[in-house]
């Protein structure tokens, strides 16, 4: 596992030189327009986002709750919105690490832009009925 909170800063992107506030709210609703449309996999009303403010390491943290068990074809469609609307178009650095298990996908990102930088971790589960 990467360490965000160091490559971060790194790059310069540090809490006193950076405005994380306006990237983490940005990034919020660029997930949402992104993930969230009608060819989405994932369930828009047991989905969520939260911002984490404090949180280097995973500045945003999704739950993307799919509509069907199947999590590979949901991770499919998750990696090809982030290569289309995404990622930025300058990257400076860019990690995922995905661990992807028989119902669950984990994906621990970072994107680095000579001007900006975010950190997310990404579950991507079945519904929750399925889970159980």
């Amino acid at each position: 596992m990467h360490d965000f909170s160091t490559i971060l800063a790194q790059h310069g992107f540090t809490s006193e030189q950076y405005d994380f506030d306006s990237t983490i709210a940005g990034f919020d609703y660029d997930l949402q327009f992104a993930l969230f449309d009608q060819d989405s996999v994932f369930d828009i009303e047991k989905s969520n986002i939260v911002r984490q403010w404090d949180n280097p390491s995973a500045y945003l943290r999704c739950e993307l709750i799919t509509r069907s068990c199947d999590t590979n074809s949901a991770l499919t469609f998750f990696l090809q919105r982030w290569v289309s609307e995404l990622r930025y178009n300058t990257v400076t650095r860019e990690i995922l690490d995905i661990t992807q298990e028989q119902n669950t996908v984990e994906i621990r990102a970072l994107i680095i832009s000579p001007h900006n930088a975010m950190s997310f971790e990404i579950h991507i589960l079945p519904p929750i009925e399925e889970r159980l």
